[in-house]
């Protein structure tokens, strides 16, 4: 009897496999003559996929079963998704988007609940207007998100783009903390233009991806190569962000010029003058509302240049350099681990701490500065204007070629202090040697020549020590 009874159940399961074998293969030959339409699901679907704490009504053209081929998924598919505001305006507009639905949802409370959403080729503008504030579309006539940002301030730097907050609000109008397990898009096209400082970026094939790892919490990720006047720019950003409290990312760059993301240093304040290729990875926590909190950033420059009028007026060329520290916000305070540059037989390195002053006062500095090698003869190009005036000027004036070597120097100043006029001269303190330099002591003496000599600077006062030197007195010597 025992043995009658397996035999019939083998018999059943066997028979609902191959029933199952022959549905899949029907479907798998129907899905390979094309998408099937399911378009009884259209209101059902639009209606899930509606943000009406946004104000935002969903409406779809058709849903689709589609398959990738043998080495591809069967996917639930919505074609021409649009999105309209409570005044019935298109707000965005995707080709396509594949869904991915509960089956708890389904099977036990009979409703199609989206866990996962994927945009496919979607058309994305982020333009940040003159009044500062942020618009977010995706395809249609008029923004899909706005978010106000702080007004631009005459004559000060701008800051960056709050890329932060706005991401928030998508997370937020996008359900991904409380409905959805995923949000992305895929090949988008993607069109950057921040109307302040009239500079515009593109890519071409981006993505983005949102996924919820815990109530509230979710990790992000964007890759995209952006053009813009002719320069590529190659973006990683991966982040953990929680809604409640703040986040932490961290990007990855490659050969991002600085000067392309800025007119007039309106963004990025001192780092517009900058047209070296960087490479490199910033680290950036920020609060629940997009405010920076603390920074990392590690990064290399390539050659290229940098324009600061006001300490050199006629830019300065490098061979490359190198910049590790880090900035809390809560303070202020810029810590420099490594700052190195060259140039030629030039070298420079500085470590210490830059403290930002208050409004458009100047900031602290207590820096340690080590130039081991520079030629006399390229003095000029590498001293900054503003800096040891006299000295500077001295010493343009008087030597010439030899080389300075085993240069040291220490800046210490309180924020504003170098607001003073005149600043406080102990604020510089250097010394240095000079080795085998020609020096115009007086105009109505020959020159000495080979001169050796120790050399200590203030901001006011510089004093050398001649250990070595030669006149030539001509035949009357």
């Amino acid at each position: 009897m025992v043995s009658r009874v397996s035999k019939l159940a083998v018999h059943i399961v066997g028979g609902v496999l191959a029933a199952c074998l022959v549905v899949i293969a029907a479907l798998g030959l129907r899905l390979a003559a094309g998408p099937i339409s399911l378009s009884f699901l259209n209101d059902d679907l639009a209606s899930a996929l509606s943000v009406p704490e946004q104000g935002l009504t969903a409406r779809l053209g058709d849903t689709v079963l589609t398959w990738g081929g043998l080495s591809g998924d069967i996917a639930l598919q919505v074609v021409d998704l649009e999105f309209r505001d409570q005044s019935r305006q298109l707000v965005g507009r995707v080709d396509a988007a594949k869904l991915a639905l509960s089956i708890p949802g389904l099977v036990l409370e009979g409703r199609l609940q989206p866990t996962g959403v994927v945009l496919e080729r979607p058309r994305i503008q982020l333009v940040r207007r003159p009044d500062g504030a942020l618009e977010l579309g995706l395809g249609g006539g008029a923004p899909l998100l706005s978010r106000t940002g702080p007004p631009p301030a005459a004559g000060a730097a701008e800051p960056a783009l709050p890329a932060a907050g706005l991401l928030f609000d998508v997370l937020r109008a996008g359900g991904v903390a409380a409905r959805l397990n995923r949000l992305a898009f895929e090949r988008a096209e993607l069109d950057v233009f921040d109307q302040i400082t009239g500079r515009r970026w593109t890519s071409r094939d981006a993505s983005f991806e949102a996924r919820r790892f815990a109530p509230g919490k979710v990790a992000v990720t964007h890759r995209g190569a952006y053009q813009s006047l002719g320069e590529t720019t190659s973006l990683t950003l991966r982040g953990e962000v929680d809604l409640a409290s703040g986040a932490e990312f961290a990007l990855e760059f490659n050969n991002a010029v600085p000067a392309l993301f800025d007119t007039n240093s309106r963004m990025t304040g001192v780092l517009g003058g900058v047209t070296m290729p960087l490479d490199g990875r910033l680290e950036l926590s920020v609060d629940a509302a997009g405010r920076p909190l603390a920074a990392r950033l590690n990064l290399v420059a390539r050659q290229g240049g940098v324009s600061l009028p006001g300490l050199f007026p006629n830019g300065v060329t490098v061979d490359g350099g190198r910049l590790v520290g880090a900035f809390d916000a809560a303070t202020g305070v810029m810590t420099l681990e490594q700052l190195s540059v060259r140039r030629g037989s030039f070298a420079l390195s500085a470590t210490g701490t830059v403290t930002l002053g208050a409004g458009a006062a100047s900031p602290g500095l207590d820096l340690t500065i080590e130039v081991p090698h520079l030629a006399i003869d390229d003095l000029p190009a590498v001293w900054p204007v503003g800096i040891a005036v006299s000295g500077r000027r001295w010493i343009m004036q008087n030597m010439t070629g030899g080389d300075l070597e085993a240069g040291h120097f220490a800046i210490k100043a309180a924020p504003g202090a170098l607001d003073q006029s005149p600043p406080p001269a102990d604020a510089l303190n250097g010394r240095f040697r000079i080795r085998n330099t020609q020096v115009r002591y007086l105009a109505a003496l020959p020159p000495l020549a080979g001169v050796d000599a120790d050399a200590t600077m203030d901001l006011d006062n510089l004093s050398l020590t001649v250990s070595k030197g030669l006149v030539d007195l001509g035949g009357d010597g």
